[in-house]
């Protein structure tokens, strides 16, 4: 960005606030966005999207991951097929470097992906042809008619089936229990599905604000109003990407879906050196927000 030129605000957190949740907005002071801007990062993200030179998809993804200087160490990745029509489910250790990198293995093998997630990311202009976005309070049935055009494309499609980051547990960082949805839809559109562990963790602060939502049962999810900041701490980081053999699964295949998915969950803890990740689970008297 040239000496004394405006910065254009492609993100702007009491915007999107007053968007989502317009009742709360009102209610936030100013120092309280003044604290948001900060920790989201505000000016350091409109700055990047300001000066990046690639228009969107993959290089988008490239350039962010150097502008985050977040490098990856892919284990297994022969295991990926040539057929693209795949599923990728992954754990989510961190919520955002966890992202990116999963997204740049897709892109480096196929070049290109879809993976549903929160509605919030289509307000980065980059990854809109890659988003399916989620909005939990909008309707079931156009939802499941967009999952069903989702696995019906040639794209390969990156899950993260617990559908939230992991929480410390008895045998360290694991996800929450999966849901079944995507290997619903694997078996549905005939996709091979592709175990993948990421390494990774957030830092201290962010667990500990999680396990003082806990204790005061407070349903707020605010430790969800770090990830960006989480994201940030990243920086400089090579994150290790495991691949798992792929598994092909039909109509005729007597495991039921929720069994299915949960010993898709195990296996993939254990690619990332959780040998007895069989029943362990995080805490879970944690809300679902």
């Amino acid at each position: 960005m040239r000496q004394g030129e405006v910065q254009r605000q492609h993100i702007d957190v009491q915007a999107l606030f007053h968007a989502k949740n317009p009742r709360v907005a009102a209610r936030i002071p100013a120092i309280g966005y003044r604290y948001l801007r900060r920790i989201v990062h505000q000016q350091e993200i409109n700055t990047f999207l300001s000066d990046n030179t690639a228009p969107s998809g993959c290089a988008f993804v490239a350039q962010a991951l150097q502008f985050l200087n977040l490098s990856t160490e892919t284990r297994c990745a022969d295991r990926l097929p040539d057929n693209p029509r795949i599923v990728l489910c992954a754990n989510h250790p961190t919520g955002g470097a966890d992202g990116l990198c999963a997204m740049q293995l897709l892109c480096r093998r196929y070049g290109s992906l879809r993976v549903p997630a929160n509605d919030l990311l289509m307000t980065l202009p980059g990854l809109r042809e890659f988003i399916v976005p989620v909005d939990k309070y909008g309707s079931n049935a156009a939802q499941v008619r967009q999952y069903d055009t989702l696995f019906a494309s040639e794209h390969p499609v990156l899950v993260f089936p617990s559908g939230r980051t992991a929480r410390p547990g008895p045998e360290g960082l694991l996800d929450y229990p999966w849901s079944k949805t995507f290997i619903k839809k694997a078996r549905a559109h005939n996709r091979a599905i592709v175990p993948l562990h990421i390494a990774g963790r957030n830092s201290s602060f962010f667990y500990t604000v999680w396990r003082l939502r806990s204790v005061l049962r407070l349903t707020a999810n605010l430790e969800m109003l770090y990830l960006v900041d989480e994201l940030f701490k990243q920086r400089g980081r090579c994150v290790q990407l495991t691949v798992g053999p792929p598994l092909y699964v039909s109509d005729g295949d007597s495991c039921s879906d929720h069994a299915l998915a949960e010993r898709i969950r195990q296996q993939v803890h254990r690619l990332g050196g959780h040998p007895h990740s069989d029943s362990a689970t995080p805490d879970t008297r944690e809300v679902r927000v």
